[in-house]
């Protein structure tokens, strides 16, 4: 083993616990590294491009869902999209997933083990591990209520009148829950960060490690590509402190690294942290880190830029970012089964221009979710919205254009350095599902509908449907995308900040190939701009000389 995994769980849990842990990890993942030895490192290409997908989105008459959305994605995806991000598909009790009962299990409701390696056969599979928390339902903390000493240190207990006020808080609910106590004494009081249900993991026990460790390796032998670290920055708790990416919380990302680079070199680690950017970027470490980390902001800067018309703060930020080291990406992404989370771009966006965001999606059916403060106000943490309405207010005035806004929106996304993440509900060209939120109460569901695959395969098919006017539109532009180098996630990138109206990203993979520039006219009216030489769009054929001229919500990706 990697002596550098040793020192890391030294420093987290003393030299006798620490070396047991290594002995104890070692013990697990020996056997497997004879067997990956072959697996060569994964490098990621222009031509990789992810879908993010529930494992129930699509449902048909005769298939398990798993089955119904395989039969779904094998005919729209190849030559398309090479990833499929799977969100959580295991039992679970309640947040559409990530309060899991059984890590190790496949939720009966969507089908087995088998219909996941489906998916592995035939993408490269992300698979979540959600080790923030675990639901209260299962055998780990049924065990730890009725006393049993292996599973009693699984959890972190905390006196009731504990001063957690410095705590950062992610929703508007209590930190603390109280569960009965095994002896029938006083309630203990457990720290759950999401919900009541969600029971969090205590990082300090060092055979919860071990635990969590031989899971994610789990993951891996049932053919998983990519494993997702879910809500990372909240992993180790430490009253008096934030609670969010302290060093430990660092470590144990670092000996996560470090064991896939040792014993499984072809998966990749992915982190999702909804943070600020500076906080976001921290887990790529030095590039010994998370390999891809979410681009958290770019969802809801690239959102106002298309809704306000405006590149100001888009360009503000996309001129900051700098290359994450060694093979290292952004893993770039507009919509997911999430909201538009409002954190990262609140230290970018002036109020006034965060407000009229939030007021223009509200106006168009959105919602929004907040989050209780230190001092007991409340702020907003995520607008609940499909991605597409965002731009349409509903009427058949507004239909066409935004259209246009919302195929811009992901031109945006397609040419920013790293890798696209595209959301199911983006690819299909879904709205609003309001009829859900009515029936579940959660705003979350807005983005949430599961489709039949009959229907869904008709709309698709009919060209006149917002859906088939989509999918076509994604699909172009990411069979292009994968056949330019210029697009390759390390190539460089340079923001041109000529105009507000416009967003002007050129990138260039400084190996003597022809450079890209991808021109964006966010504005309701036409924009000429002159350029110096022969240029040729690569999505239209159309040829470009010494000057452009862009109709409105249009885009141009230039070569020459």
């Amino acid at each position: 083993m990697d002596k550098r995994i040793i020192n890391h769980l030294i420093d987290l849990y003393g030299k006798e616990a620490g070396t047991a842990a290594a002995k104890k990890i070692e013990s697990i993942l020996e056997p497997l590294k004879k067997k990956n030895a072959k697996q060569t490192k994964t490098f990621l290409t222009e031509s990789s491009a992810w879908l993010i997908t529930y494992g129930d989105m699509v449902t048909g008459e005769g298939y398990t869902k798993l089955q119904a959305l395989y039969e779904f994605l094998r005919d729209k995806l190849p030559g398309i999209v090479d990833s499929v991000h799977i969100l959580p598909f295991y039992p679970y009790s309640s947040d559409d997933g990530f309060s899991v009962i059984d890590y190790k299990e496949v939720d009966p409701k969507l089908g087995t083990w088998d219909g996941i390696r489906r998916f592995a056969d035939h993408f490269n599979l992300t698979a979540d591990a959600v080790f923030n928390h675990i639901s209260s339902q299962s055998e780990w903390f049924q065990e730890c209520l009725k006393g049993n000493p292996e599973y009693r240190d699984f959890f972190i207990r905390v006196p009731k009148d504990a001063d957690t006020s410095s705590v950062t808080r992610p929703r508007s609910l209590p930190l603390l829950t109280a569960y009965s106590s095994p002896d029938g004494g006083e309630d203990d009081y457990y720290w759950t960060t999401f919900s009541d249900d969600q029971i969090d993991l205590n990082f300090a026990c060092p055979d919860l490690l071990v635990r969590l460790i031989e899971i994610l390796f789990f993951y891996v032998e049932e053919g998983i590509t990519t494993i997702r670290l879910d809500a990372v920055a909240f992993f180790w708790k430490e009253l008096g402190t934030s609670c969010m990416h302290l060093r430990q919380t660092h470590k144990i990302v670092k000996i996560c690294r470090l064991l896939l680079d040792e014993y499984a070199r072809h998966v990749l680690l992915l982190t999702e942290t909804n943070v600020p950017h500076a906080e976001n970027i921290s887990y790529f470490g030095k590039g010994n880190e998370a390999n891809m980390v979410y681009q958290f902001p770019l969802p809801p800067l690239t959102a106002h830029a298309v809704m306000a018309e405006c590149s100001i703060w888009l360009n503000q930020w996309a001129e900051s970012l700098e290359d994450p080291e060694g093979s290292n990406t952004y893993f770039n992404f507009l919509a997911s089964h999430d909201g538009i989370g409002l954190r990262p771009a609140m230290d970018i966006l002036p109020d006034q221009e965060l407000n009229y965001m939030l007021q223009t999606a509200c106006n168009n059916g959105g919602l929004i979710s907040y989050r209780d403060m230190p001092d007991g106000s409340q702020s907003p943490y995520e607008l609940n919205i499909s991605y597409f309405n965002l731009f349409w207010d509903g009427t058949e005035e507004t239909y066409t254009t935004a259209l246009r806004k919302f195929i811009l929106a992901h031109s945006i996304l397609m040419c920013m350095p790293g890798v696209p993440a595209v959301y199911f509900h983006s690819m299909f060209g879904s709205v609003n599902y309001t009829e859900g939120v009515e029936k579940t109460g959660r705003n979350r569901t807005i983005n949430r509908e599961k489709l039949n695959l009959k229907q869904l395969q008709s709309e698709v098919r009919d060209r006149n449907s917002r859906r088939y006017i989509i999918y076509a539109a994604m699909a172009q532009m990411l069979r292009i995308r994968a056949t330019e180098p210029a697009f390759h996630p390390k190539s460089g990138f340079e923001i041109l900040n000529l105009s507000p109206d416009v967003f002007i990203i050129k990138r260039n993979t400084g190996k003597g190939e022809t450079p890209l520039t991808a021109i964006h006219n966010l504005s309701s009216g036409p924009q000429a701009l002159e350029l110096e030489g022969d240029f040729v769009d690569i999505i239209t054929g159309t040829n470009y000389y010494d000057e452009v001229e862009l109709p409105p919500h249009e885009f141009l990706w230039l070569k020459g």
